[in-house]
């Protein structure tokens, strides 16, 4: 394969290849191990990122070949990643964005997270946005999306939705920016046994920023409608944040809202690991069932403390409390975790990566509570500009109120990568 990296003040274009081992202990996760696994992967990537006066583009993409020696889980072939295309109609006025991401989800929280237990979820959506001034400080905002998405598993959910979108914005101050912002949705289902969808929302907003500190506030009001069923709810969230000094960072958020799977794909955030660390999945990509096509009222609570001590060593210590019941059924979920992630440079060739993980999650009542205790170890070393080679270790204990909740597992990987930068 030709790698080849592209690099001006506006464009960036790179490949990169990557093969692994990986030794898995009780591949199933189940209370009586399985027999061991060893994973071999191939993988291959591409980033292209490129900015003109008419257009923005920004690529990223991977495809991973997953074969299991034993047979214990299936051999597979992924690939996900994101693109993101606008052309600017006028620039700072009208833009035409068309986007698609392909994202690993979890299917059955309630289940072991392997490697089976996981589907790829597509999302394609494409519409224009306007941006129009009113005078000096105000600013009127457009929008209107069509999407698809696909589920690889989950052939019943598969859908379209169509929304559109309203505000106005308006500068207070050097530092301070309010607005409103409205939304209107329909979700569509391919199938006819998953019943269709409406949404339409209101909300205030408030952002204000310094070099130190700042903060964000959305309080507004969420309508549904499903079949027979029509909700209305309360939202509301904040966010802040406050730079101590210059080693020593604090952020909390808190929010109230209403989802569902897709929309949280969409607005969430990704928890992206330290490298040579086992990628913990984050929130959204544990909690609920990825085969539920449910609206569900989420309340989320979190805090982080950010320490770096340049050259030397940075620590992240991170605590959620995330709960949401469903507007449909009976079904509550709980998730709570308490986790530190430590990396520390020996040299400018080799780094030391550590993670470690207690979480509480309750999939529904009637299943229970699951402790899960999670322990990564991990390093990276620089072969040269272009090679790296990453050792990492996992080792994972749940107990839990189930017979079948009670496993342990334990993951060792070794991955040579090779990318031009």
């Amino acid at each position: 394969m030709l790698l080849a990296t592209l690099h001006s003040d506006q464009s960036l274009a790179q490949v990169g290849i990557s093969a692994g081992l990986e030794s898995i202990s009780n591949p199933l996760r189940t209370p009586v191990p399985a027999q061991a696994e060893l994973l071999q992967s191939l993988s291959a990537d591409l980033t292209v990122a490129r900015q003109t006066e008419r257009f923005d583009t920004a690529v990223s993409y991977r495809v991973n070949r997953q074969e299991y020696r034993e047979e214990v889980l299936q051999d597979r072939t992924l690939a996900d990643g994101s693109a993101v295309l606008s052309w600017n109609v006028m620039p700072d006025t009208l833009a035409w964005a068309f986007s698609n991401s392909r994202s690993n989800q979890l299917i059955d929280v309630s289940a072991p997270d392997v490697a089976d237990n996981r589907q790829i979820i597509d999302y394609t959506t494409t519409g224009p946005s306007m941006v129009l001034p009113l005078g000096a400080a105000n600013l009127l905002n457009f929008g209107a999306n069509y999407s698809l998405v696909s589920y690889e598993e989950s052939g019943l959910l598969d859908q379209v939705r169509t929304s559109l979108n309203a505000g106005v914005r308006r500068n207070l101050g050097r530092r301070l920016v309010a607005g409103i912002q409205s939304n209107y949705s329909e979700t569509d289902f391919d199938a006819e046994v998953t019943t269709n969808f409406r949404v339409m929302s209101i909300s205030a907003t408030a952002e204000y920023a310094t070099d130190r500190y700042g903060f964000n506030l959305e309080a507004g009001q969420h309508k549904s409608s499903r079949a027979n069923l029509r909700s209305s709810n309360p939202v509301f969230s904040a966010g802040a944040r406050y730079r101590v000094n210059s080693m020593l960072n604090l952020t909390a958020e808190y929010s109230r809202s209403v989802q569902d799977l897709i929309s949280e794909l969409r607005e969430g955030s990704i928890n992206r690991p330290l490298p040579g660390v086992e990628p913990v999945p984050g929130f959204e990509d544990r909690f609920g069932s990825s085969n539920i096509a449910e609206l569900y009222l989420s309340r989320s609570r979190s805090i982080t403390a950010s320490y770096s001590q340049r050259g030397s060593y940075t620590v992240n210590l991170s605590y959620s409390n995330d709960a949401r019941s469903s507007e449909e059924s009976n079904r509550q979920d709980k998730d709570e975790r308490i986790s530190v992630d430590l990396r520390v440079p020996f040299s400018p060739r080799l780094s030391w990566n550590a993670r470690t993980q207690y979480s509480v999650l309750t999939p529904s009542r009637a299943l229970g509570d699951q402790e899960r205790r999670i322990f990564s170890l991990g390093a990276v070393v620089l072969i040269n500009k272009q090679m790296n080679l990453v050792l990492s270790g996992t080792e994972t204990r749940q107990t839990g109120d189930l017979p079948s909740d009670n496993y342990d597992g334990r993951n060792i990987s070794l991955t040579l990568s090779y990318r031009r930068q």
